[in-house]
């Protein structure tokens, strides 16, 4: 089966809460392929607080508009 696990700025950048929860679900669920959209700032991509599981493929998605003035 395949799923979609859409996190906002969280899973696999950030350690605790929401982050471990996942973690523990990818992990538990390795019969699964989890297709991970990760809702982050560019700037935060490359830096996983998680090592991903083999079944697990991330898909991050970065806030490209400008910054407000």
């Amino acid at each position: 089966m395949r799923v979609a696990l859409i996190t906002d700025d969280s899973y696999p950048y950030v350690k605790g809460g929401t982050g471990d929860w996942c973690h523990r679900l990818l992990h538990g669920l390795d019969r699964h392929t989890f297709h991970l959209v990760a809702l982050c700032p560019d700037a935060r991509r490359g830096e996983h607080a998680y090592a991903l599981p083999p079944h697990a493929l991330l898909h991050p998605l970065g806030d490209r508009r400008p910054a407000p003035p």
